[in-house]
C-alpha cells in the first residue's frame, strides 16, 4: 500500500486527532477530499497526483511543522498555522515556500479563502 498523497487538501498536525479536528472545519466549508496525517508520517513519494494544498498545523509543534514544510516539494501549495504571530517564524515559512501563514484562533471562512487562494 502506497502512502502517496492524492487528496485535494491534506492536513498535517502533531497527531491524527488534531488534524481530524481541523479537517471537520475544512469539510464544513465544502472541501470533500481531505486527508489527515501526523508529522511523523511524511508520505512518500510525492507523485504526479499530489495534493492541491497542504495545511500544516504547527499550533502544538512548530518544530514539527517547519520540518514537514522543509520535506515537501515547494511546488505544492502550503498553509502554515501557528499559535501566535512571530516574525522570524513567518519569514522562515515564507522562505520555505508557504503560501499563507495563519494564527490561532482561525476563522473558518478565512481558512477556506486561503485554501482557495493557494
Amino acid at each position: 500500500m502506497s502512502n502517496s498523497i492524492t487528496d485535494a487538501v491534506v492536513i498535517v498536525s502533531q497527531t491524527i486527532q488534531q488534524a481530524s479536528e481541523l479537517a471537520n472545519i475544512v469539510q464544513l466549508r465544502g472541501f470533500e477530499r481531505v486527508k489527515c496525517t501526523a508529522f511523523s508520517e511524511l508520505p512518500t513519494p510525492w507523485g504526479k497526483n499530489q495534493s492541491d494544498v497542504i495545511i500544516i498545523d504547527g499550533s502544538e509543534n512548530l518544530e514539527g511543522a517547519i520540518a514537514f514544510l522543509k520535506a515537501i516539494p515547494r511546488n505544492i501549495p502550503s498553509i502554515v498555522i501557528a499559535p501566535a504571530y512571530n516574525e522570524e517564524l513567518f519569514v522562515t515559512c515564507h522562505d520555505l515556500g508557504a503560501r499563507a501563514f495563519l494564527v490561532q484562533p482561525l476563522a473558518p471562512a478565512y481558512l477556506a479563502s486561503r485554501i482557495l487562494a493557494a
